[in-house]
């Protein structure tokens, strides 16, 4: 843990109260002048932590062994999310949390000899109080606004992905937009066929129209998105992807609200 950093920001806690970690727009000045000659990487980690709400997911634990886990889900979130290497993150979750848990090891301004008169300090802004959070870790519950299109297209971006976790937004969007691509692909392919007075594409005892391939190739075309994104699903309730095969149950549970914060299969889709 680099200390200067430490004995920096507990400086700016000791002139700004401990409320100013919960607002990167206020601390960041602070921090950039200074901090200013540390190393940059450190620095950065350190920011980025704050965006992402650790002073409020650490304050708001009530164990060791809850600060830790919820030290693990930060690491992983800002390394995906922003790409800041997970040894800084880890460093940088472990200096707020010695700011915040353990002020008494370090202390900034250092004692003044008895015998040299106090430095007096101009008088601070007073500030509104921080609201009190619950014992959930806040970052987990500010849902991310996308519109139907956006959750959509979000599922096509991981089309064969597997791994990590699907919000029920996620999952009913791609299931209403796959559903109506694949009807209105089979409903062209008729319709262009009887317009154009089109024969079938192979003549047997059923007939393959142009609307049959239309939609037998939509289906194709979102059988693997819609395998991964159901998968995720059930990796979002707790549930393994086998559990999908299981009638009536597997509808149950797309229908569940997800874990709050990280759960074994990776970081919460609502605080991402």
């Amino acid at each position: 843990m680099n200390t200067n950093l430490l004995n920096i920001v507990n400086r700016i806690v000791a002139e700004q109260g401990e409320g100013i970690l919960a607002d990167a727009k206020r601390l960041f000045p602070f921090f950039a002048d200074y901090a200013k000659n540390e190393n940059k990487e450190e620095r950065v980690a350190f920011g980025r932590c704050i965006e992402y709400g650790a002073y409020q997911a650490l304050r708001n634990t009530r164990s060791a062994d809850e600060r830790q886990r919820v030290k693990e889900g930060l690491t992983y979130q800002v390394n995906v999310k922003t790409g800041v290497d997970r040894s800084r993150c880890a460093d940088a979750l472990d200096l707020l949390e010695a700011v915040i848990f353990k002020p008494q090891q370090q202390t900034y301004p250092p004692q003044q000899p008895q015998y040299l008169p106090q430095p007096q300090y101009p008088p601070q802004p007073q500030y509104p109080p921080q609201p009190q959070y619950s014992s959930q870790p806040q970052q987990y519950r500010q849902t991310t606004k996308m519109n139907p299109f956006q959750y959509f297209a979000a599922a096509l971006k991981k089309y064969a992905v597997f791994n990590g976790r699907a919000r029920r937004a996620e999952f009913w969007w791609f299931s209403l937009f796959s559903g109506i691509i694949i009807f209105a692909a089979g409903f062209i392919g008729y319709f262009i066929s009887d317009f154009l007075g089109m024969e079938p594409i192979i003549d047997a005892e059923t007939p393959l129209g142009l609307g049959e391939i239309l939609n037998t190739l939509a289906n194709l075309f979102f059988l693997l998105p819609s395998l991964a994104v159901t998968i995720r699903r059930m990796h979002d309730v707790g549930k393994s992807g086998w559990y999908m095969l299981i009638p009536i149950y597997n509808f149950v549970l797309c229908c569940y609200a997800g874990n709050t914060g990280p759960n074994k299969y990776g970081p919460d889709p609502k605080s991402m």
